[in-house]
């Protein structure tokens, strides 16, 4: 079981049970590090239900280690939404959707830090949707592939681990603005992408980089104009589906585009130390 992050102590300096007092309308940084607090101290004396289903294929197999990286992958994702609480200014996320949700990799961690809240879960693989909304008891939603939906104004935390690094660049200006428009007034979006270390990295394992497809993409869309997308399948899902790569300065771009959202963080190899975090906030 993880630590209560030592910084909380330090900052804190007091016990928790101190911060009993009326909130303001906006909660000072000192009320969000008493909230986020109590919700670390419940969430480790809390056991991770590590369930799988059958059809999770992000967990490479049953051996130990690799359940372990599997939970830790899932804790890293919390801890950047404990950033984006801290950026925000909140104290809680009433309604939360999680999507894609996978095999549940960061729901089953979000269920135990955010017990008060309204989860909803998504992914294009129905199978492992219905999976995490019945394990869980989660409510589900459907979210079509092309992102055609509206949902307008729903959800005050919205998780986007790993969805964003296979779409291009149509699709991920389409994805971007459906989250963006679902999130209610205050609401923040956490997003993953595959930034400037995911760009050299993942060529550099290669040991043929010239004759690799990904190794071209890097060298060519995403040198000249900060985005690069190399397609793995043209139709999966019902839609071209591959590996995309942005750089902070074209997402930053993304962002500024649209005069409803603040930009509040962008870190680099923040998810498992190796995808991009972009962190905004619905303005009101």
């Amino acid at each position: 079981m993880t630590q209560l992050p030592a910084w909380i102590d330090r900052l804190l300096g007091s016990p928790v049970s101190a911060w009993t007092h009326p909130l303001p309308e906006r909660a000072t940084q000192v009320d969000v590090l008493g909230a986020i607090t109590q919700r670390w101290q419940r969430y480790q004396a809390s056991d991770i239900d590590l369930t799988l289903s059958p059809e999770d294929d992000m967990v490479a197999s049953a051996e130990a280690a690799d359940i372990e990286h599997y939970r830790r992958t899932g804790l890293s994702a919390l801890e950047l939404i404990v950033d984006a609480m801290m950026l925000a200014r909140k104290l809680d996320f009433p309604r939360i959707l999680d999507l894609p949700c996978g095999g549940g990799r960061v729901t089953r961690h979000l269920v135990k830090f955010f017990p008060d809240a309204e989860i909803a879960v998504s992914d294009i693989e129905r199978k492992k949707q219905t999976f995490v909304a019945s394990h869980f008891g989660l409510a589900a939603l459907d979210v079509p592939a092309d992102f055609s939906a509206r949902e307008t104004g729903c959800f005050d935390l919205i998780f986007v681990g790993s969805l964003l690094t296979h779409l291009n660049e149509t699709m991920f200006r389409a994805a971007t603005d459906f989250f963006i428009d679902a999130l209610a007034p205050g609401g923040v979006l956490v997003a993953t992408t595959h930034g400037r270390y995911s760009a050299t990295a993942i060529p550099a394992s290669r040991r043929h980089i010239a004759r690799d497809p990904i190794a071209r993409t890097v060298a060519g869309p995403y040198t000249r104009r900060g985005f690069g997308f190399r397609l793995q399948d043209r139709r999966r899902y019902g839609v071209n589906y591959g590996t995309s790569f942005s750089r902070p300065s074209w997402i930053a771009r993304l962002i500024e585009a649209r005069s409803d959202v603040a930009l509040l963080a962008y870190k680099e190899r923040a998810w498992d130390d190796h995808q991009d975090a972009l962190i905004v906030q619905k303005l009101p």
